[in-house]
């Protein structure tokens, strides 16, 4: 099992089990390894087994709990957990999973109570307090959600999903400077993070700093050219950036047609932004065409209709369609 071979610590266990069907310590390594396998059903059956020839086993219960967590059973894996403690299990082994298991239930109060519980066995352990983080957000409790991602990066320095999820909240304050220092800061770790650059890319925006953010999408296409989301996020900068030194329908045009070819002309997002490049170009026959084909594509509700219908209106006028500037 320490190996990995699961396959040959399953057939061990099997021949300890018809030596001597009533050890409970067979059923248990083999359900252990049943589960490490991803053969779940087989593994809980044997973890069962276990629990029915020795119920005062608290690591059967542990196993069980882990077990049963892998296929969403929670109350199942609360109660093993639980009972794990009660018959003195290392405390620090069973209150993060625990709490995960609350936590995934939606029972936020009893989640934080037992990742608390985790942080005073473990101050030190920064994935406690990523944890406990994620279920402030659900509270509302954005602060301390913030609190908790810091600390976890205070105690893992390159922590990139802490980092991630703070420059998320601080973005979602509008703290932007502090959400830009964080997605930074994951790019000085992995150059070629694309989450980092489309994340800071959208507060650029959100700050108005255009040019930030059509570099940012440049380096996300240089890194994957291939997807057709990234490609029609920065041909739409390309296209309609209400700042003109950043505009340039001609690199709009060549990432948009692109995308369309990648989707098979079938996505309305990105027949929109060819739609928009060919304006920026001068084409405005071919803007009024693929605009209209958008627009053909409903049912729209009213909103969704009046988002195409003003571009196209434009577009008839020989117009082009820039977004409103930032304020």
């Amino acid at each position: 099992m320490a190996k990995g071979e699961f396959d040959k610590c399953i057939s061990d266990c099997g021949e300890a089990i018809r030596l001597d069907p009533n050890e409970a310590t067979g059923w248990q390594n083999r359900g252990v390894a049943h589960a490490l396998k991803g053969e779940l059903d087989a593994g809980i059956g044997d973890l069962n087994e276990a629990i029915r020839l020795d119920p005062n086993d608290a690591s059967a219960y542990l196993n069980r709990g882990h077990a049963t967590m892998q296929i969403m059973d929670l109350d199942q894996a609360i109660s093993d957990y639980t009972t794990a403690l009660r018959l003195g299990a290392a405390e620090k082994e069973i209150y993060p999973h625990r709490a995960d298991a609350y936590a995934w239930k939606g029972d936020w109060d009893r989640a934080i109570g037992d990742y608390n519980q985790a942080i005073r066995l473990q101050p030190d352990d920064s994935e406690n307090y990523s944890s406990r983080a994620g279920v402030y957000v659900f509270k509302g409790d954005f602060q301390r959600e913030i609190s908790d991602y810091s600390q976890a990066i205070l105690l893992n320095p390159k922590d990139v999903d802490a980092y991630n999820f703070r420059g998320l909240l601080y973005s979602a304050k509008h703290d932007f400077d502090h959400a830009v220092s964080d997605f930074t800061t994951i790019l000085k770790f992995d150059s070629t993070n694309t989450d980092a650059y489309a994340n800071r890319m959208k507060v650029y925006l959100l700050k108005g700093d255009f040019q930030n953010a059509a570099d940012d999408g440049w380096s996300i296409v240089r890194i994957h050219p291939d997807d057709a989301h990234r490609c029609t996020d920065l041909a739409a900068l390309l296209a309609t950036c209400p700042e003109a030194s950043v505009r340039n329908g001609k690199q709009a045009l060549v990432f948009a047609t692109h995308a369309c070819e990648l989707t098979e002309w079938k996505l309305p997002n990105c027949l929109v932004t060819l739609a928009a490049a060919y304006a920026e170009s001068g084409d405005f026959a071919q803007a009024v065409k693929y605009q209209q084909q958008v627009l053909d594509m409903g049912p729209w509700t009213d909103s969704e209709r009046k988002q195409i219908q003003d571009p196209l209106d434009l577009y008839r006028q020989g117009k082009p369609y820039h977004t409103a500037p930032s304020h």
